[in-house]
């Protein structure tokens, strides 16, 4: 063997391993690769539960710990440490143990993520950040810069305030990001970086942001390099509307800063050692909130694995739906990235049920989000720990049903990080026109998404930087990095509109595609700068003016139903020889539609509860139950089994009365009614139904038990028939009816929100002894106390199949 061969071997080995794993690469199955891993995905895709570390950690518990979980379904665990841990973060023990779990991870087939901080936010290192020259700095009123960080937590202080005792590193300069990568990074990487890449998956940071404008030494050189105009004159007045423009011009220099010096140095290490890296900000939901702590979304985002958002004290709920999810989703899809994240539930309370909890993750999934991260389990639930911010799913009386979740999620997950994305509108995302100060158009770009999918129009947001340097012009449309083709590009009423970004909008007119400018151009037209930015927008846009979103003049949405139906959302994405569309229903009313999709071939609806198919009925009709999600897949050939048609007809309505109750050690007769009517307000976990139900003939039934809450579990003549957590309650009699007498027995239960919400003794002893001191209670006491009522509800019927 020559060496020229052997230094060609040598490469190809190397350009093998460097090869990204599956999930870390935009993958195009074919229908049947998809459905072959749909009903057991690997566990990559998994639901990922955040592990609270907040005890001794043991290795008998780390071990108990990890096996309850996977016996609940959850194949995957972001490691946190968390207040009352024994011992200190980053220290030898520390490493010795997070070590012994990965261990038993990987002997359970389960994979890991690990924070990178001592609890939040990201880049203090546990308190080990202590050069001066390496501390958070920001510019004070009178614009001198000054030493100053955000709040931090951190896990070995006593009583685990949020307080500024330990700052966050400069995040604006590198010597910081390789500081803090070396304190926690590489360490790990000493343990057990033999496991990057497979039983451990990656990194993420939390709620990094600063406290004020940012500085650094570096900021005033790098601003001349890049602007041409020396900066320090204007410090003191950056905050003054008359200096807008430099402000901007300042915006612009240290977001850059920001996403070349932190996301992108962690983003690369994570790279180069086969794992990913994600993050979320603070105040996503939020334009204003967002660039007073992190400046720009895309830009923090752009380099990062899987972009992120998070959902805490309830931004998300029936009562309160915005659309910022599609944030993470439109930065993956620009950027060529597979996977979008979302943290969520913090906060949301004692009485998070899963259904609700199936809601959030729906309404989230339906916008592009396609990786699941879940607070929380606790592994130490003693004294105060459960109060911080619950839901702590492993103390709930709904454990027992969260596999029902976790599957559900993990097939969701899994098929949604399939096939390429196939929205073709862009949707234009003002951060510019807020830096200078312009707030309004945020508000109408968030009013013109709204309607695009109230009227089943899909979109991704785009902004400056993604149309000027990443997406392509290109047979009539503007092509992203995941292959993606938009046909439309509606720009609402913004202030300020780049150069390049304008001249790639021109490309793509001339070529076919359709730009749409609402209501007015764009009066500043930066080049270098905004200070000296042109104040006249180019020619060609005057013909692209319009009052509003000209519906007509948008390419044809893939999903068209026969009567409007706002409250149904859909996704689009395309697989190598088919289409598959996720569907959901936001209300909580039951909605009939007609579809017509886009794609040829046999249609099927794959149900992510139970991970099997079935043909779709001819004509596209959809029922959706209140909540419920569909996938439909389309494709050439069909293996699935026919279509069953569901139950429906009401056959025999149950009386309300006379059903035994055993609830809280009491055997009562009674009609259906609250646990909180029967005198048990405080009472949390699970009773037991029985009544003996007459029936005339046994075929084709199908049992409904109307509104339970939260969960049940039934069993008819003694045979099983399963558990249901969310709506519609129903169970096949199919071969456990009889005809003449029969017996149902119900277990339902409730969750945990009547410990402090029903019972005001109970809060009043806690408060007394110091438990609910330093945490979110207030803040979800009122979730909690729209929870209590529970018990089955019904009406309780019997159906049969229409």
């Amino acid at each position: 063997m020559t060496p020229a061969t052997i230094v060609s071997l040598l490469a190809a080995v190397s350009l093998l391993a460097a090869e990204p794993r599956p999930w870390q690469r935009i993958q195009v199955p074919t229908v049947s690769q998809a459905a072959a891993q749909f009903r057991d995905p690997p566990p990559e895709y998994a639901l990922t539960v955040w592990w609270f570390w907040n005890g001794p950690m043991t290795e008998s518990g780390i071990t108990r710990d990890l096996r309850n979980l996977r016996e609940h379904g959850v194949r995957s665990v972001m490691l946190w440490p968390y207040y009352g841990i024994t011992f200190d973060y980053l220290s030898t023990t520390w490493f010795e143990r997070v070590r012994y779990a990965v261990g038993e991870a990987k002997r359970l087939d389960m994979r890991i993520w690990l924070m990178d901080e001592g609890a939040y936010p990201s880049g203090f290192a546990g308190g080990k950040i202590t050069d001066p020259k390496l501390k958070m700095r920001v510019l004070g009123e009178d614009g001198v810069p000054i030493y100053k960080t955000s709040a931090t937590r951190n896990v070995n202080r006593p009583g685990f305030p949020k307080d500024t005792v330990n700052s966050l590193f400069d995040a604006l300069n590198p010597a910081g990001t390789r500081k803090f990568l070396e304190l926690t990074h590489e360490q790990y990487k000493k343990y057990f970086g033999d496991e990057f890449g497979k039983t451990v998956m990656g990194f993420m940071s939390d709620e990094p942001s600063f406290p004020g404008p940012p500085w650094t030494d570096a900021l005033a050189d790098e601003f001349q390099k890049r602007k041409g105009y020396d900066l320090r004159p204007y410090l003191s007045k950056l905050r003054d509307p008359a200096n807008r423009l430099v402000r901007a011009d300042y915006f612009d220099v240290w977001t850059r800063m920001y996403s070349e010096n932190f996301f992108q140095i962690l983003s690369e290490w994570c790279a180069r050692n086969s794992l990913e890296y994600t993050v979320h900000l603070c105040g996503e939901e939020d334009l204003k909130t967002l660039i007073d702590l992190d400046g720009d979304y895309f830009r923090c985002s752009r380099t990062v694995a899987i972009p992120q958002v998070d959902a805490i004290w309830r931004q998300i709920w029936p009562d309160s739906t915005p659309d910022y999810p599609k944030l993470a989703s439109s930065v993956a899809h620009l950027y060529g990235r597979p996977r979008a994240s979302t943290e969520s539930f913090a906060v949301y309370g004692n009485g998070l049920s899963l259904e609700q909890a199936k809601w959030v993750m729906d309404f989230q999934f339906v916008r592009g989000i396609n990786h699941f991260q879940a607070m929380e389990y606790l592994s130490d639930k003693d004294e105060f720990r459960l109060y911080f911010h619950p839901p702590d799913w492993g103390s709930s009386p709904l454990w027992s049903y969260f596999p029902q979740l976790a599957n559900y999620a993990n097939r969701v997950a899994y098929l949604l990080s399939q096939g390429r994305p196939a929205a073709q509108i862009a949707l234009y995302f003002p951060t510019t026109s807020a830096w200078l100060g312009d707030l309004g158009a945020y508000r109408e770009t968030l009013k013109i998404g709204r309607e695009l999918l109230d009227r089943q129009y899909d979109f991704d947001f785009v902004e400056d930087d993604g149309l000027s340097s990443v997406l392509t012009s290109k047979d009539g449309a503007l092509w992203n990095r995941s292959g993606q083709a938009y046909r439309a590009v509606i720009v609402p009423p913004v202030t300020a509109l780049s150069k390049s970004a304008l001249a790639k909008l021109e490309q793509f007119a001339a070529g076919g595609g359709r730009v749409m400018f609402i209501s007015h151009a764009p009066s500043i037209i930066p080049d270098r700068t905004y200070l000296h930015a042109s104040k006249e927008a180019p020619s060609w846009i005057a013909r692209h003016v319009v009052k509003a979103v000209d519906w007509a003049g948008l390419p044809a949405s893939d999903v068209a139903f026969a009567t409007p139906a706002a409250e149904i959302r859909y996704l689009h994405r395309g697989l190598a020889d088919g289409e598959m569309y996720f569907f959901f229903n936001q209300s909580a009313a039951t909605v009939p539609v007609k579809a017509r999709l886009a794609g040829k071939g046999v249609r099927e609806v794959w149900d992510a509860v139970t991970g099997t198919a079935a043909l779709l009925p001819a004509g596209g009709a959809l029922m959706f139950e209140p909540y419920e999600s569909k996938i439909v897949v389309i494709r050439s050939a069909s293996n699935a089994p026919k279509w069953t048609a569901p139950a429906g007809r009401l056959a025999q309505q149950i009386d309300n009365g006379g059903w035994q109750l055993q609830l809280d050690g009491r055997v009562v007769d009674t009609p259906l009614r609250s646990w909180s009517d029967l005198g048990k307000p405080g009472f949390f976990g699970s009773a037991r139904y029985r009544k003996k139900i007459r029936l005339d003939q046994p075929a084709g039934l199908t049992l409904d038990l109307g509104e339970v809450r939260y969960a049940a579990h039934v069993k008819w003549n003694g045979k099983d028939l399963g558990q249901r957590a969310w709506r519609p309650y129903r169970w096949s009699l199919d071969g456990a009816a009889k005809a003449g007498e029969n017996e149902v027995e119900i277990e339902v239960s409730n969750t945990r929100a009547n410990d402090l919400a029903g019972n005001p003794a109970r809060r009043a002893e806690l408060e007394k002894k110091g438990w609910l001191r330093n945490s979110y209670f207030k803040m979800y006491e009122k979730f909690d106390q729209e929870m209590a009522p529970s018990g089955l509800l019904g009406p309780v019927r019997i159906l049969i199949k229409r």
